[in-house]
């Protein structure tokens, strides 16, 4: 063929090379341009190497691999596993099982929400689930919960994850309950006006339960738990239903607030933010 625009030309052909110039190319101004274009065989597995000779010095030469018609990619695979965490402690324990036709996805955009276009994966009869092909980058994994259920890992929204590529990532495990949460604070009502005032802070060391039986005392196998440095209390394994919450009273305190309240939790809910009691020294 005629390679060169400003003199007639032919090429150099042979079984696995091809010796081709080109004269000068007229100014058109900033852009990129495709000087030359060379079509492989579909399929095609080769090594391709170019010696530019140019008055331009940005020119160099260059080296391709081909593997079945395309650049190999160093690429890598993301993993794990759904489970139903069914005491909502946040581990995988031995008798959970998987859950089956849950969607994975990488959220490409960061809004939270699985869009279309955005790469999914359905989980298996195991609770597995696996993204092929994925090159360098930074990605987001999420997880579509369905309604009745609440996510008890990992304990933010999604993984944020570095890729290698080559290097496999997996273990990205999610753990999902149908188990309620409820959560409050045992606060120092410093004014003893019942109130949980801006300011005020929490009382640790606090014994709240669930009277179960609803006797007033807490029992042998009655689910209790002693509130952190900040006073926070919390029981995340709670099946549906209503409860009676007690604060246990110790010595040196009075107990400013109601000393128990009853609590209805639905499947999967939250109950958050407002189950507070007031304590004083006394």
């Amino acid at each position: 063929g005629t390679f060169n625009p400003a003199k007639s030309g032919s090429g150099t052909f042979t079984t696995t090379s091809t010796n081709v110039s080109w004269g000068a190319l007229g100014d058109t101004g900033t852009g990129t341009f495709t000087i030359a274009r060379l079509t492989m065989s579909k399929g095609a597995t080769a090594k391709i190497t170019g010696d530019v000779s140019s008055s331009l010095a940005s020119q160099k030469a260059f080296s391709l691999d081909l593997v079945n018609g395309k650049p190999p990619v160093s690429v890598s695979t993301i993993s794990g596993n759904v489970f139903n965490d069914s005491n909502a402690n946040a581990k995988l324990d031995t008798g959970e099982v998987g859950l089956s036709g849950w969607t994975i996805y990488i959220d490409k955009n960061g809004d939270g929400k699985l869009n279309s276009g955005e790469l999914k994966a359905i989980t298996n009869s195991s609770g597995n689930y696996t993204f092929t092909d994925f090159e360098t980058g930074t990605y987001s994994v999420h997880e579509v919960v369905p309604v009745g259920y609440r996510r008890t890992l990992p304990s933010k929204t999604s993984y944020s994850l570095a890729v290698t590529g080559g290097v496999n990532v997996t273990g990205l495990n999610w753990g999902n309950t149908t188990r309620a949460l409820a959560s409050g604070t045992v606060f120092k009502d410093n004014n003893g006006n019942k109130k949980f005032d801006s300011g005020e802070p929490g009382a640790p060391g606090m014994i709240v339960f669930v009277d179960a039986n609803k006797d007033g005392v807490l029992d042998n196998g009655e689910a209790s738990c002693t509130t952190d440095a900040n006073g926070f209390w919390q029981f995340k394994n709670l099946k549906a239903g209503t409860y009676v919450v007690r604060i246990q009273s110790r010595t040196g305190y009075k107990i400013t607030t109601p000393t128990s309240f009853s609590l209805t939790v639905a499947s999967a809910a939250l109950s958050t933010g407002h189950n507070n009691f007031g304590v004083k020294k006394s």
